[in-house]
């Protein structure tokens, strides 16, 4: 007795095209693991390699690297205390000042007793624009405010926010601010 299998042909040049529209959206996450923590910039954050002229990837260098490649990446922090010192207002780039985030982003810290962000009193620590952040395992201390998310989601774990605010502002620990407007429909 002679079996007939019937196949199915698909069109080869469709399906080849999807798979190739598929594998080039696709967006790997990084991991940057922070090895000084000395306060300094990315030398081209926009190469996805954190690197500071020194040739170390500081925790600075390695969130504006993380902002500017596509997709939610991890910073590892071992621990230390990584103290803010360049100083500087109205950035939004984490160039100077606190460390803003704008793309989704873990910060996995070594444990809150022994890894500290410490903002230096001179701005936030961390300001989340328009995106996610997990940060687990630091201690945050001595910003203007320790957290502030605009329009964000924030995840924190095993974190410690303590000694920050700026007297008479009303801004300390954590701060939620929506700078959406809501309309009221009736």
């Amino acid at each position: 007795m002679r079996v007939r299998r019937a196949f199915r042909s698909l069109p080869v040049f469709p399906l080849s095209m999807m798979i190739l529209a598929l594998s080039a959206t696709s967006v790997q996450a990084a991991t940057y693991v922070v090895d000084s923590t000395v306060d300094a910039v990315d030398v081209d954050p926009f190469d996805g390699i954190c690197a500071t002229a020194s040739a170390t990837c500081t925790l600075r260098a390695a969130v504006r690297t993380a902002n500017a490649t596509a997709g939610a990446d991890v910073i590892s922090l071992p621990a230390g205390t990584y103290t803010l010192t360049i100083a500087g207002d109205f950035e939004n780039g984490a160039a100077e000042g606190d460390l803003d985030v704008t793309d989704a982003l873990t910060i996995a810290g070594a444990g809150a007793a022994t890894t500290i962000l410490d903002g230096n009193g001179f701005d936030q620590v961390l300001e989340l624009l328009d995106t996610s952040l997990e940060i687990r395992d630091v201690t945050i201390r001595h910003g203007q405010g320790g957290l502030a998310t605009r329009n964000g989601s924030l995840t924190v774990t095993r974190v410690v926010v303590t000694e920050n605010g700026l007297v008479g502002t009303g801004i300390g620990g954590i701060a939620v601010r929506s700078m959406r407007r809501r309309r009221r429909v009736s």
